[in-house]
């Protein structure tokens, strides 16, 4: 299976809370065909399976010595990491019954009497558990498990598609969606989508949906290519969990406009000694790597702002080959490059406090395992997934909080300060 159709096998049965059958997934696979990206998502699965079980341990001894304290706190935790976990229900039935309906029933009467000599934090103990059992019961949730707000799903129909017979289908449920239309609610998680127009695909791809919207969640069904704006004084991008080590061979690429050449980073980390690319204070692009003994900047060629290109940095075990519309600007000899793996990367500075920041534009943006030119080469107008892709943003996307990744890899960036806007047809190469 490739590895982009397998992560999101895995993801949909963590969503469940089926993280067993996610890791027993994951480890069919040979370790030395894993990757990181499949390791990495391997050892959190299992750490946190790890403290499933040291929860569950925790609330049994616990329940034995008679410290309800424990019991709560214990359960809180766990209700957060596994909502519809059995040992939930079983602590809870202590403290209340179940209806016919099979909703929890605080006892009657809803307060105990006044024990003499009675301990009072074991009574405030006893009413924060109640309390648990009534916010249970007043939602009836179904199948004991505490869910995210579910959001309603606006889908955005072009002009041009006004009149047009229109379908979308959402992880196998149908719509028929009209401009601006709520057609669907949906919990928070990841829905493979496939919109049609007139029975011919006109768009498909991933949304993701948050657990703390900080927007509407929108569907534009719209195919053409948006830039995302990059305003050169506070705008940049926020990829928390993406990683790759440093000393194998990697491609990062993506489609941009420099608004001038002032200083500003297309890509790097949020800390220090990770792999970074932009302008920098001689209006030239420069390349930042490790090395066995340091860190090292190397300028490779001018930067000419104004001028949309593909910039593509291709790096194999001891060099980055910087190319600019496919053919070579410079090289970094790097040598050995230290074996270094940090999470978290930005795109459109290196220090969010205070910049510097590109300015410019940005579209397609691809990371992958691979170096994928190993010379001159026609640059991919729409840049898609495969197995090598650590991380997709598409050009035909353009939702207002979320840049959503569509390599399957979950590393979704967030957006402070950017603006979508269309681009230009005269700047398309």
């Amino acid at each position: 299976m490739p590895t982009d159709s397998l992560l999101r096998t895995v993801t949909k049965h963590a969503a469940r809370y089926d993280y067993e059958q996610a890791i027993y997934i994951l480890q069919s696979i040979p370790p030395e065909k894993r990757g990181h990206v499949l390791e990495d998502r391997l050892r959190d699965l299992q750490e946190r399976v790890a403290l499933i079980q040291q929860l569950h341990e925790e609330i049994e001894t616990a329940q034995k010595d008679g410290q309800e304290q424990t019991v709560v706190s214990a359960t809180r935790r766990l209700m957060q990491i596994k909502p519809n976990d059995p040992m939930i229900r079983q602590v809870l039935q202590t403290y209340g019954s179940l209806d016919d309906q099979g909703k929890y029933q605080l006892p009657v009467p809803s307060q105990p009497a006044a024990v003499a000599g009675e301990d009072p934090p074991r009574m405030i103990v006893w009413a924060i558990a109640t309390g648990i059992v009534a916010f249970l019961g007043a939602y009836g949730f179904i199948g004991w498990m505490l869910k995210a707000p579910r959001q309603a799903l606006q889908v955005r129909v072009p002009a041009a598609m006004a009149n047009d017979d229109l379908r979308l289908e959402i992880d196998g449920r149908s719509f028929q969606p009209g401009d601006g239309r709520n057609v669907t609610e949906l919990d928070p998680g990841e829905y493979e989508y496939h919109a049609t127009r007139n029975g011919e695909t006109v768009k498909r791809g991933l949304l993701v949906v948050d657990k703390e919207p900080t927007a509407p969640l929108e569907l534009d069904l719209d195919t053409e290519p948006w830039a995302l704006r990059f305003d050169g004084v506070r705008s940049y991008l926020t990829i928390p969990r993406l990683s790759f080590d440093l000393s194998n061979p990697f491609t990062f690429e993506c489609w941009c406009t420099p608004a001038d050449n002032d200083p500003g980073m297309i890509l790097d980390t949020e800390g220090d000694f990770g792999f970074a690319v932009g302008i920098n204070a001689e209006g030239n692009w420069e390349v930042r790597y490790p090395t066995s003994v340091g860190y090292e900047a190397e300028t490779v060629g001018l930067c000419e702002p104004g001028i949309r290109v593909h910039l593509a940095c291709v790096a194999d075990r001891e060099r980055i080959l910087v190319y600019i519309n496919g053919e070579v600007l410079g090289t970094a000899e790097t040598g050995p490059r230290q074996a270094t793996t940090m999470e978290g990367y930005l795109i459109g500075t290196d220090h969010p406090q205070d910049g510097p920041f590109y300015e410019g534009t940005l579209e397609g943006v691809r990371l992958s395992s691979t170096s994928r030119y190993p010379s001159s080469f026609e640059p991919e107008a729409d840049l898609k997934a495969d197995e090598a892709t650590l991380l997709l943003f598409r050009n035909t996307e353009h939702r207002r909080d979320l840049i959503v990744d569509h390599s399957g890899n979950s590393h979704h960036a967030r957006q402070s300060g950017t603006e979508w806007e269309p681009t230009r047809a005269d700047a398309n190469l």
